[in-house]
C-alpha cells in the first residue's frame, strides 16, 4: 500500500471513527427511554453499573493494546523478515490477550459476590447481580482476544473496514437489547446483547481476515479496496 493510500485510508478511518460515535451517541439518546419503560430506576442503575464494570475491566489493557498496532505497523512489508515477525506479533499477542483476558475474568470472580452489599442492592436485584458480573467477566475476557484482533487492521490502515462492521454489530446490539427487555427478559437483555456483540464481533474479524489475508503481508490488492 503507497503512502498515499495509507494516508487516504487512516484519513477516511478517522472521518467514520467520528462519525460512528456521533451516531452512536444519537442512538443512546433515543434507545435509552426505551430500555426505561421495561425497567424501574433501581433496575437501570444497575445496568448502568453493569457498564460500568465492564469499562474498568478493559483498564486491564495496560496499553498493550496500542503497543501490538505499533507493532505490526512497522513489519508491513512482504519480505520474509517481516512475515516472521508479524507472524511472531500474531503469537505473543493471542497469548498474552488471552493471559490478559483470564485476569479480567478473575477479577470479576472475585468482585461478584461483594457486588450486593457494595451498592446496597435489594434482594431481588442482589440475587440476579452476582451471576449477572460473573458472566460479565468471562465474556469481558473473550473481548481482549477480539480486541486484539482489531487491532491488526488498525495497524494496516484497515480502520473503516473495521470501524464500520464494529458499528454495524454494535447498533444490533443495541436493538437486541430493547428487543429483550420488552420480551421481560430484564437485566439479562444486557448480558445476553452483550454477549452477541462479542462474539459476532470475534466472528467477524476472522472472516475479514481470511477475507482480507493479503494485506497482512503488506500486499495490497486493489479489488479488496
Amino acid at each position: 500500500m503507497s503512502s498515499v493510500s495509507r494516508s487516504r485510508s487512516a484519513l477516511l478511518g478517522t472521518i467514520s471513527s467520528q462519525a460512528y460515535t456521533i451516531i452512536g451517541m444519537l442512538v443512546s439518546i433515543i434507545s435509552t427511554p426505551l430500555m426505561v419503560r421495561y425497567l424501574d430506576k433501581e433496575e437501570y442503575g444497575l445496568s448502568i453499573l453493569f457498564f460500568q464494570v465492564i469499562g474498568y475491566l478493559a483498564l486491564f489493557d495496560f496499553g498493550f493494546g496500542p503497543a501490538v498496532i505499533q507493532q505490526f505497523a512497522l513489519h508491513r512489508g512482504d519480505d520474509e523478515h517481516n512475515q516472521l515477525m508479524v507472524n511472531r506479533i500474531m503469537s505473543t499477542g493471542v497469548y498474552a490477550f488471552l493471559g490478559l483476558g483470564l485476569l479480567v475474568s478473575l477479577v470479576g470472580f472475585f468482585f461478584a459476590p461483594f457486588v450486593p452489599d457494595v451498592y446496597h442492592l435489594r434482594a431481588d436485584l442482589a440475587e440476579v447481580a452476582v451471576p449477572i458480573v460473573f458472566t460479565l467477566s468471562v465474556v469481558m475476557g473473550a473481548q481482549f482476544l477480539q480486541r486484539g484482533l482489531g487491532g491488526i487492521f488498525y495497524a494496516h490502515h484497515r480502520q473503516t473496514l473495521i470501524g464500520t462492521t464494529s458499528f454495524i454489530v454494535n447498533i444490533s446490539g443495541t436493538i437486541l437489547s430493547i428487543v429483550l427487555l420488552s420480551q421481560g427478559i430484564g437485566l439479562w437483555s444486557f448480558v445476553y446483547s452483550n454477549i452477541f456483540q462479542v462474539f459476532t464481533t470475534l466472528l467477524v474479524q476472522v472472516i475479514l481476515l481470511r477475507r482480507y489475508s493479503g494485506f497482512m503481508n503488506g500486499v495490497h490488492d486493489s479489488r479488496n479496496g
